[in-house]
């Protein structure tokens, strides 16, 4: 979700010749997000009062209003069990959108669901095959288990179906290439979570520091 559009204002001068399309379902923080590109006189971000899922279908999403950057959606029925306000929104396969859109060209996904993304992954399938867009996806162990009930390497797996190299951000900014399990797992010992970015290709600026190098 794009929320209220700090990154997609920074992605729109990093793409200053392109395009960037910022989806947000939540009615607050869509209104906040086109009041933040206005009054930054940003022209090239589209927003669309979309999310992105594993079909195109309404559902709740929660907002808290204590913490508004995590309103989640919610794909098991557990009524009574959500804190914040339920609000109804639309969600479109990024697949149907892109056929709707008639894009001939994405260079890069931001994914950032609160647990939901193996879901707007499974709605991408095709649009990531045929683009091979580099992947940014935020892993937080914690929101598939609260939110979603699944293990969090669910979304691990449906990342490695699609990309053959997956990396995590380091403090410096360093793209550190992620071999096993075992070395996500040691990752987030030290870390709460972290931003995974995924290539369809060699990552050849890649770093391994001396500890996150893990051998089987």
């Amino acid at each position: 979700g794009a929320n209220v559009g700090a990154l997609s204002i920074a992605m729109s001068m990093y793409a200053s010749r392109g395009t960037v399309y910022a989806f947000e379902p939540g009615g607050e923080s869509f209104a906040f997000l086109q009041q933040n590109l206005a009054a930054n006189g940003i022209a090239n971000v589209h927003a669309e009062r979309l999310g992105l899922w594993s079909e195109a279908t309404t559902r709740t999403l929660y907002v808290d209003a204590a913490h508004p950057g995590g309103a989640h959606l919610q794909a098991v029925n557990r009524e009574g069990t959500e804190t914040g306000i339920g609000e109804s929104v639309d969600l479109v396969r990024l697949d149907d959108w892109i056929g709707d859109h008639r894009l001939d060209r994405l260079d890069l996904v931001k994914l950032d669901l609160e647990g939901g993304e193996p879901w707007a992954i499974d709605g991408a399938r095709e649009t990531l095959r045929r683009f091979r867009p580099i992947l940014v996806v935020e892993f937080n162990p914690a929101t598939p288990g609260r939110f979603h009930r699944y293990d969090h390497w669910m979304l691990v797996d449906r990342l490695r179906d699609l990309y053959p190299v997956i990396a995590y951000i380091r403090e410096d900014g360093a793209l550190c290439r992620v071999r096993t399990r075992r070395h996500m797992t040691k990752v987030l010992q030290r870390k709460a979570f972290v931003d995974l970015v995924c290539r369809p290709m060699s990552l050849r600026r890649a770093v391994a520091a001396p500890n996150d190098v893990w051998r089987s």
